[in-house]
C-alpha cells in the first residue's frame, strides 16, 4: 500500500524550522550586540508572513472592542500554513502555535517539531496594535 505524502504538514514543518532559524540569528545578533544584523533580520521576519492580522472577541455594545488573536498567514492555498494566538492585555502574543491546512481541511495544530521558545519569540516581533 502506497502511503501519500501530506504536503500541508511538510510545508508547517518546513515554516518552522525557517522560524526557528531566523531566531536562532536573531539571538546570536542580540548577543553580541550587531545592530545592523538585528535590524536585518527583525526585516526579514516581518517580510515572511503574507499578511499579519487580528480580531476581537464578543462584547457588550459600547465595551471596549480591544483585539484578542492575531493571526500570520504564511502561505495560502494549499497547503497553507499560520501562526496564531492570544494576545494580552498589553498586545503581548501568548499560547502561539504553528497550524497548517490543505484544500478542504481544517486548520490543524502542527506538534511534532515545534519549538515553542522560537515561535513565541517570531510572534512577539511584530506589532498587534495597544
Amino acid at each position: 500500500m502506497k502511503t501519500e505524502e501530506n504536503h500541508a504538514i511538510q510545508n508547517a514543518v518546513a515554516q518552522m524550522a525557517h522560524i526557528t532559524e531566523l531566531v536562532e540569528r536573531l539571538r546570536a545578533a542580540r548577543g553580541a550586540d550587531n545592530e545592523d544584523a538585528i535590524a536585518a533580520i527583525g526585516q526579514e521576519i516581518n517580510e515572511m508572513p503574507l499578511s499579519v492580522e487580528v480580531r476581537g472577541g464578543w462584547h457588550a455594545p459600547g465595551d471596549d472592542d480591544g483585539v484578542e488573536e492575531f493571526r500570520l498567514l504564511l502561505s495560502w492555498g494549499g497547503p497553507a500554513c499560520q501562526v496564531v494566538g492570544k494576545l494580552s492585555a498589553h498586545g503581548e502574543p501568548e499560547n502561539v502555535e504553528i497550524q497548517y491546512q490543505d484544500w478542504g481541511t481544517p486548520w490543524t495544530r502542527l506538534t511534532e517539531g515545534v519549538d515553542y521558545s522560537a515561535l513565541n519569540e517570531f510572534a512577539a516581533c511584530f506589532y498587534f496594535g495597544e
